[in-house]
């Protein structure tokens, strides 16, 4: 397959607390090395996300990387972020670490369910 037939576009919809997103993500897919995610459009306004996966052993490491920005997504978060500017690095770091968190939860299944 030529390398254009691995890009897709997903839409997104997140119901939070406080407020829901609607967006759409271009996922660029390098099998066996890696995933490029880009922001496309809707309510958040940029980010970049990748995952880049490499051979160890008998395993595979995954290393997940976030770029984005908090206050692109919400007035509220803007104003929170403004208040106490370290929270836009935790949120990225929380958002990668419950990603992760799902990953691995998903994978303890399937290789469970097997």
């Amino acid at each position: 397959a030529k390398q254009e037939d691995y890009i897709s576009f997903v839409d997104y919809k997140l119901d939070a607390v406080l407020y829901s997103l609607k967006y759409r993500l271009k996922h660029k897919h390098n099998p066996k090395t890696s995933i490029e995610i880009s922001v496309v459009s809707g309510d958040l306004k940029s980010g970049e996300y990748r995952y880049d996966l490499y051979p160890y052993e008998n395993k595979t490491v995954l290393i997940y990387s976030i770029r984005a920005s908090a206050t692109d997504t919400s007035f509220l978060l803007r104003k929170i972020v403004k208040k106490q500017p370290t929270m836009d690095e935790a949120i990225n770091i929380s958002t990668a670490i419950i990603t992760l968190n799902n990953i691995r939860d998903a994978l303890k299944k399937r290789h469970k369910d097997k």
